[in-house]
């Protein structure tokens, strides 16, 4: 499945490597934010949570030439990108600014947030690693393998093209369901292996002893859920 995936986010991509590469940094406080909401496009994103009172990004941008732009525009839009930390009540929004409307350039993501925080993360194309985090993830990807590990919350996971693995406590979740429209779905507990039933895809539902809903959506890719 990894293959497949990687072969559609070339696809997806469509741009062929420009001159510009530039790397930012933001550190924003945390305090009074419960959600760190990202939106991102193409690329990479590692998300960790730690004890910390302060969010921190850094964001390596490479200008790319796609179907409807030019060198030149992508290069400019490079250099005079900007993180736009936005702030709506209890939540911290990340944004790139200007955005990459036509595929202009890729952006990989490295964010530390509070341990306690949740995540908000709409990325495009790209694999996705969020660790430690204990507030939850709302994630929605379209072509890209994510890991998800030690981590807490309602988990709500829709990937398009993928593999998906999450790791955490079997104390914390109570439904847990997965659902891969091609590919294998499997939930291993401290009670043992749980496979999912069907034929080209597969499905799965549990019920833990907490309270956290775990919810893994796969177009095309395996679901492997661990809870120990």
């Amino acid at each position: 499945m990894r293959t497949l995936a990687a072969i559609l986010a070339l696809l997806l991509a469509s741009a062929a490597q420009a001159g510009g590469t530039r790397t930012l940094t933001l550190e924003h406080p945390a305090g009074g934010f419960s959600t760190i909401d990202i939106d991102t496009g193409v690329g990479d994103v590692d998300i960790r949570g730690a004890e910390v009172d302060t969010v921190s990004a850094r964001v390596t941008l490479r200008a790319t030439k796609g179907w409807f732009s030019s060198s030149r525009r992508a290069e400019k839009l490079v250099e005079s990108a900007e993180v736009v930390p936005e702030e709506a009540g209890s939540t911290l929004r990340l944004r790139l600014r200007p955005a990459a409307r036509k595929g202009e350039y890729e952006a990989w993501w490295s964010v530390v947030v509070p341990a306690s925080a949740g995540i908000r993360l709409d990325n495009g194309v790209g694999d996705v690693r969020i660790t430690d985090v204990q507030g939850g993830v709302n994630l929605d990807l379209g072509v890209g393998d994510v890991r998800l590990a030690d981590v807490a919350g309602d988990l709500v996971i829709d990937v398009g093209v993928g593999d998906v693995e999450v790791t955490g406590e079997w104390a914390a979740f109570g439904p847990v369901r997965a659902d891969s429209g091609v590919g294998n779905a499997v939930l291993r507990t401290p009670g043992g292996r749980h496979g999912g039933r069907g034929f080209v895809g597969h499905e799965l539902a549990a019920s833990g002893p907490g309270e956290a809903r775990l919810r893994v959506d796969a177009g095309v890719g395996d679901v492997t859920i661990v809870l120990r």
